[in-house]
Formats: structure tokens, C-alpha cells, sequence
């Protein structure tokens, strides 16, 4: 890999991140240290939201799946411009 800019310059200033920096980046929990990730609560505040909810089992992640809005129970469809853009492509 070409050698990247400090992410820093003398005065502390955060320069633009690229794409190569962010592919360049390790998972937070390979690469902070043990006490910010816990100063952090890294993943935590997400698992709080959904605790109690009866979930068992870790949610499956669905990679490369096109993004579809959420359908509610009792919603008119019709009336929902989201679902009845003239570019979407019906599920």
C-alpha cells in the first residue's frame, strides 16, 4: 500500500479522510484500546435498545440486498409516495 499523510498536521488539525484511509482502518475493537472502547460502550448502546425484546439469537446480516422501505400493518399503501415512487422496482 502507497504511503498515506498523517492523519494529523503539526497544529492537530484533522485533515479530509479518503477512502484509502477508511479502508486502511481496523474494526474499533482491534484497534482502540481496551479502556476508550470501554469509555465508549462500543456496541453496547445498540445491544440496549434491543434487550428485553426477546431476541435469542444474533440478527442475520443481509449483504448486498436492495434497501426497501418498511411495510406496517394496517398502512394504505397507496398512500405511501415512498412505496409508489415511479423508480422503484416492486419487491
Amino acid at each position: 500500500m502507497a504511503h498515506q499523510p498523517p492523519l494529523t498536521d503539526a497544529q492537530g488539525e484533522v485533515r479530509e479522510l479518503t477512502a484509502a484511509d477508511m479502508l486502511s482502518a481496523g474494526p474499533a475493537s482491534q484497534t482502540l484500546p481496551t479502556n476508550l472502547q470501554q469509555k465508549l460502550g462500543l456496541g453496547s448502546r445498540i445491544a440496549a435498545r434491543f434487550d428485553g425484546q426477546g431476541l435469542s439469537n444474533d440478527l442475520l446480516e443481509l449483504k448486498h440486498q436492495p434497501v426497501r422501505p418498511a411495510r406496517f400493518h394496517g398502512e394504505d399503501e397507496a398512500a405511501n409516495p415512498i412505496l409508489n415512487h415511479p423508480q422503484r422496482s416492486p419487491p
